[in-house]
């Protein structure tokens, strides 16, 4: 069954270390993962400025049976709230980082359930993440730990 290239079971050194996965890896995932409890479709945004990790989490997130938009800027996913059940957001952004985002809701007094992720997980990282009282994943992510992150998020939500 073909698949987008871009995903490889290993790093892809055609686009730097980075998190991909194979089409078969993402099938082992929907296969063996803890479905979340409920009977409809959740949504997830994710906020991520690389192309190939925000792709990588949207294919994993979709053989899952999740709703998933994806966004490249934290203004832009702020615009489009409203259907959100759950954020994926890169702690490190160019314009609005992933905790900044989650402070500016928090503030407006949304409650949105979030899941910091990082390629750089400094002790001033976990440090935010810890402040505002969500989980920081590292990157390249783990699929099944993030498949957990966002189950327990939806579940406490």
């Amino acid at each position: 069954m073909p698949f987008w290239g871009a995903f490889t079971s290993d790093l892809d050194q055609s686009v730097g270390p980075r998190a991909v996965l194979s089409y078969r890896s993402a099938r082992r995932i929907k296969e063996s993962s803890a479905p979340v409890e409920a009977l409809s479709p959740h949504t997830i945004f994710i906020l991520d400025d690389d192309d190939v990790v925000r792709d990588s989490l949207k294919v994993l997130l979709e053989t899952r049976n999740f709703v998933v938009v994806d966004f490249d800027s934290g203004s832009e996913l702020l615009d489009h709230l409203a259907t959100a059940d759950c954020l994926v957001l890169d702690l490190h952004m160019p314009e609005m980082t992933g905790a900044e985002l989650i402070g500016k809701l928090r503030g407006r007094g949304d409650k949105t359930p979030a899941i910091l992720i990082t390629g750089r997980p400094d002790k001033v990282a976990q440090a935010e993440a810890q402040a505002l009282g969500v989980p920081l994943l590292e990157k390249p992510v783990s699929p099944k730990l993030l498949l957990d992150a966002i189950n327990a998020a939806l579940r406490r939500h």
